[in-house]
């Protein structure tokens, strides 16, 4: 519930968009959140960790993955690494508050670390109880129409899904999300939720659909001038080629 500022990444950052949510960054979500919740949480990752290493866990526990996917892994696994390291607090609500309010949201925000804080255990029952936390935020946000941080939390629900491999859950809350972005007119935040629900595409199968959430987000990331963003949501189109088999498509998307 605390707006986590997403956006001062490496190459794409403001003090226009600084306050900008969490939602930000679960928008950019690529194929490596999969594997990355199998290997401790890219909150955990090295850099001088070896490849070799990483690849005998994306193995073990993806085994349908192709020795070509190597590259395509580590990647997107370094780059959302650097995203994640980009993560740094916004101090106020997303509207002015009473005193009452202000104080039910402080209490909305100690239950949304400690949700953080049960998620980057990065294990199924830290997940479960991160969820159980969510939601306790998420109630005192709606309780007070902070609609805003109710998009956040739904996405952060969603993720957590998405780790324990629930895509029908992970589907529902982002969907959640994107519809109060829409209500609210975040343009940004409404291109990281397209780019999140085509990340859980992903992890269904649905390559097509993802592809088609991928490119409504890609879009909306250009004309707001996010052409960092544009990068690597066109990374996660081509990777969704690639597992269709379509590799001139795969090519044609990053030219």
């Amino acid at each position: 519930m605390n707006k986590l500022a997403k956006f001062q990444f490496n190459f794409c950052c403001s003090s226009r968009v600084y306050r900008y949510s969490l939602t930000a960054l679960l928008g950019v979500v690529l194929l490596s959140d999969t594997v990355g919740a199998k290997v401790g949480g890219l909150e955990n990752y090295s850099s001088k960790r070896s490849p070799e290493i990483l690849l005998d866990k994306y193995r073990d526990n993806f085994p349908y993955l192709e020795t070509g996917d190597k590259q395509v892994l580590l990647r997107n696994y370094q780059n959302q690494q650097q995203i994640y390291l980009a993560q740094q607090p916004a101090p106020t609500p997303s509207i002015p508050l009473n005193p009452e309010q202000q104080k039910l949201y402080e209490q909305g925000v100690k239950l949304f670390q400690e949700g953080e804080n049960l998620r980057k255990k990065g294990n199924r029952e830290g997940y479960n109880q991160a969820i159980k936390k969510y939601q306790q935020a998420l109630k005192i946000a709606q309780d007070i129409g902070l609609r805003q941080e109710e998009a956040e939390i739904n996405q952060r629900i969603g993720v957590v899904y998405f780790l324990l491999f629930d895509n029908k859950n992970a589907l529902e809350f982002h969907k959640k999300a994107l519809s109060i972005l829409q209500e609210v007119n975040q343009p940004l935040l409404q291109a990281s939720a397209l780019s999140l629900i085509g990340n859980v595409y992903v992890g269904m199968g649905e390559h097509e659909k993802a592809i088609e959430h991928f490119n409504q987000a890609q879009s909306s990331f250009r004309a707001q001038k996010q052409f960092g963003f544009v990068a690597i949501t066109l990374n996660s189109i081509s990777d969704a080629y690639i597992r269709l088999g379509q590799m001139k498509n795969a090519l044609n998307s990053l030219n």
